[in-house]
């Protein structure tokens, strides 16, 4: 179970460049993923998502009137270590802290988004724990990390994959698994589709899983602005008004503010903020 819990957190960003590189560069280079929607997946030419707009928004904060660009490039979720020490990205979003030798190569910031593991059963079921899917089937999107490492986790019989949640649903409800694993917010809108499902498990492992933005080991000035930046946006209600833009109305009271504002992790100490 322990090792189930600890292979599913996610996590970060990272930066190469120093912070005086990019701003004499007079841009930012931003490596994101082709299909991690709705953080980043490629529109035609161009990356569209919560990420591409919120690095739009920091770009801004960095370079002022100077109008430095803010460059986005597709990496794979195998290269984010190697991106940096190339130095052909300075940022990497999301990433992923749960591999050791990602940990050791970054610094990580505020965390500016917060996701769970959450588990989609049907009501009629009544599993309100991870222990009742125990030697269970499970559904889990096809080719995911998710379904990596659901598989590779040793908790469940066995791990079917769905190309797409309207699938895994349909799996789910004709009694192929008990559950369809996937973040909160792919999970949280689908009981409205059909009442008789529910969010059994909001989170599977405990804590919600925080997204940073990270920078190479040691790059303190980097990491000091990027983190000024984020309090100066957590300050001025941007995440307040993330939340109510993008997301209010689409989840109709499923998600709530207090699961995107991440108040506690702005204050002027880091003891609580992501490791």
């Amino acid at each position: 179970m322990k090792k189930f819990i600890a292979i599913l957190a996610l996590c970060t960003i990272s930066f190469a460049g120093t912070l005086s590189e990019v701003l004499e560069r007079n841009e930012l280079r931003v490596g994101v993923y082709r299909d991690n929607p709705p953080f980043s997946i490629m529109d035609g030419n161009e990356f569209i998502g919560f990420d591409i707009d919120f690095m739009k928004v920091l770009g801004q904060m960095f370079f002022g009137e100077s109008n430095g660009q803010v460059r986005f490039i597709p990496i794979s979720r195998q290269n984010i270590s190697q991106s940096l020490e190339r130095n052909s990205v300075d940022v990497v979003l999301p990433g992923f802290i749960g591999e050791i030798e990602v940990k050791k190569a970054i610094d990580s910031s505020y965390p500016y988004f917060a996701v769970d593991i959450s588990a989609l059963t049907r009501k009629a079921d009544k599993i309100t724990d991870l222990s009742q899917l125990e030697g269970k089937a499970v559904l889990a999107k096809q080719g995911s990390l998710k379904e990596y490492h659901l598989r590779n986790s040793g908790v469940f019989s066995s791990v079917i994959g769905c190309n797409e949640p309207n699938d895994c649903v349909k799996a789910l409800l004709a009694g192929q698994a008990e559950a369809y694993i996937d973040n909160n917010l792919v999970v949280a809108a689908l009981p409205q589709m059909d009442s008789s499902l529910e969010v059994g498990i909001k989170n599977l492992i405990g804590e919600p899983i925080l997204f940073t933005i990270a920078v190479q080991k040691g790059n303190k000035s980097l990491l000091n602005k990027i983190d000024e930046s984020l309090a100066q946006l957590h300050s001025n209600g941007y995440f307040k008004q993330i939340y109510h833009d993008y997301f209010e109305f689409f989840y109709k009271g499923a998600l709530t503010e207090d699961e995107f504002v991440l108040d506690k992790y702005y204050n002027p100490s880091k003891d609580e903020k992501s490791e």
